[in-house]
């Protein structure tokens, strides 16, 4: 059966050069509202109808997965089977195998990627992997680990991801010196938030008006940009490391708390009575809930503080 993909799912133009891109390597960059997740799962559809073996979607966790990735997939496998005349594409649906298996006999897999070293002993022709730039993984170590799992042979072996862009670092400095270096295997599509059609250019500009420069360059733009200037270029071991003995007279303790978005992170400054701060103590931890932070908040200070 040929199918019309253009007709079918209508992807914008930086879409389809996404899809359609023979490369083994492929990366979508985009900003937000680029579509970025609707076009990866319809691009690990497209490989499983064309390789009719098996293959992963991967998210950041199985909460991005159940949250963001699984409701395309299935709106995808909608929209073919009512442009096929009802034709059921799906065989076997599995939550509790976390898997699809088509007509074709091509499966899909769906995992989070945040327990990477889980994933060494797939045996797959193909993967689409979300968002690695803002994942807790080394996105180096993430692919590095899934690239060998790429081994059953097929007509596409594809390694399909789709991001926005987190500075020039990791797999996007990697597909950058690949593109450099001409290498064909290493293809980028890079989409604007207002390169995607069904998003109105208002809420673009709404979200552009609360924005830094910097920020508006990555989240809209999807620009891949480095540091404009090196961070804490005049540190000095020799000048800034210490012998300090804590709790001298007439000091004062200065907590900073972050309560992050992925991690949280706290900081331990003595501040004394001629005016010089001594970092003392930190802590970086990926709390269960606010709750048990807020618990590791009271035993970091009384760490730090004792009866003072």
């Amino acid at each position: 059966m040929k199918l019309n993909i253009a007709e079918i799912f209508t992807p914008y133009e930086k879409q389809a050069e996404f899809l359609l891109s023979p490369a083994r390597n492929k990366l979508f960059l985009g900003g937000r509202f680029a579509g970025k997740s609707w076009c990866l799962t319809l691009q690990v559809l497209l490989l499983a109808l064309i390789n009719g073996c098996n293959g992963a979607l991967l998210g950041r966790t199985e909460s991005d997965l159940k949250k963001n990735l699984l409701p395309f997939l299935r709106f995808h496998l909608e929209t073919l089977q009512k442009a096929t005349g009802g034709y059921n594409w799906i065989r076997r649906y599995s939550v509790g195998d976390q898997q699809v298996e088509l007509q074709n006999g091509a499966t899909i897999l769906w995992r989070g990627y945040d327990r990477v070293d889980k994933l060494r002993g797939l045996n797959l022709g193909y993967v689409a992997l979300d968002e690695i730039e803002w994942s807790e993984s080394d996105p180096i170590r993430v692919y590095e680990t899934i690239l060998p799992a790429i081994r059953v042979p097929c007509p596409r072996p594809t390694f399909a991801l789709a991001t926005s862009p987190n500075g020039l670092r990791g797999l996007t400095a990697l597909f950058r010196r690949k593109q450099l270096e001409g290498d064909p295997n290493f293809y980028v599509a890079r989409a604007t938030s207002y390169a995607n059609p069904h998003i109105d250019p208002e809420v673009v500009e709404s979200c552009k008006s609360t924005m830094s420069k910097q920020r508006f360059e990555t989240e809209i733009l999807a620009l891949a940009s480095r540091p404009h200037m090196a961070i804490f270029d005049q540190f000095a071991e020799s000048t800034h490391i210490v012998n300090h003995k804590k709790g001298q007279r007439g000091s004062k303790y200065i907590i900073g708390i972050d309560w992050g978005l992925n991690k949280a992170a706290m900081i331990a400054v003595e501040a004394l009575e001629d005016g010089t701060w001594i970092v003392i103590d930190e802590q970086i931890e990926k709390p269960l809930s606010r709750g048990h932070f807020r618990d590791s908040v009271r035993g970091f200070i009384q760490k730090v503080c004792g009866d003072k």
